[in-house]
């Protein structure tokens, strides 16, 4: 495989929570044989982002911050969502701090 710098691939994000964040998608933007950078966009503007690794997968967990618009008119608390896509795909580098958007570095470790 060779490295595919802006290629705009869309990969299945599954909310496995929805909070006060509300999510509308994940786009792959760079790739290669064992990283890719996703950028999760999202219709909330300023949340934060954290990141749990577990015997589950990945799981992005969005907060709203005190500055956050747009939320969800219903839902509260963390809106947690997965990429199946990168089950077994550590996570080295992610944006802590949102606009509407924030990428996050899988690496894929060697066998």
């Amino acid at each position: 495989m060779t490295d595919r710098i802006n290629c705009d691939e869309h990969t299945e994000l599954v909310v496995a929570r929805q909070g006060a964040v509300r999510v509308e998608g994940a786009t792959v933007i760079h790739r290669s044989e064992r990283m890719a950078v996703v950028e999760i966009g999202c219709a909330t503007k300023y949340a934060r982002m954290l990141v749990s690794q577990g015997d589950h997968g990945t799981t992005l967990h969005l907060e709203a911050s005190s500055q956050a618009l747009h939320l969800h008119p219903v839902e509260t608390g963390s809106t947690e969502v997965r990429l199946p896509e990168f089950d077994g795909w550590t996570v080295e580098v992610h944006e802590y701090d949102m606009r509407y958007s924030a990428r996050v570095l899988f690496v894929k470790e060697k066998a």
